[in-house]
């Protein structure tokens, strides 16, 4: 399966939208993504550190999660992509430019557009 970062952004954005008092019952479900898809991209937020929570169910189809929130690295990534102009920008460079999509490489040009923002640049 291959990483989507517009659902790790959707998904990132439906975890914030709950308290966490809500993990349990939090259920993440997308118009144009299937249950397996979600709960991948849930295990990679996890490795990557950006969520808290852990996988409740892991030989159920797809893989049950309890998600407890975001982390402080997943807060920073949210608050750099959060701007939808900022956000299909970042984008636009990567593909212009490389044609392929790394996590550090577009939480890096976030933060540049973020700074050049707050610069008036």
């Amino acid at each position: 399966m291959k990483r989507d970062m517009d659902l790790i952004r959707e998904i990132l954005l439906a975890i914030e939208a709950h308290p966490e008092s809500d993990a349990h019952d939090l259920s993440l479900s997308f118009p144009d993504h299937s249950e397996d898809e979600v709960s991948y991209h849930c295990r990679l937020l996890l490795d990557a550190g950006l969520i808290d929570g852990e996988c409740i169910q892991e030989y159920a189809e797809p893989d049950e999660w309890m998600i407890k929130g975001l982390t402080w690295a997943g807060h920073e990534f949210l608050e750099a992509s959060k701007d939808d102009k900022r956000w299909n920008k970042a984008k636009k460079i990567i593909y212009e430019k490389t044609g392929s999509f790394s996590f550090e490489i577009l939480k890096s040009i976030l933060i540049d557009l973020m700074r050049g923002a707050i610069s008036g640049g």
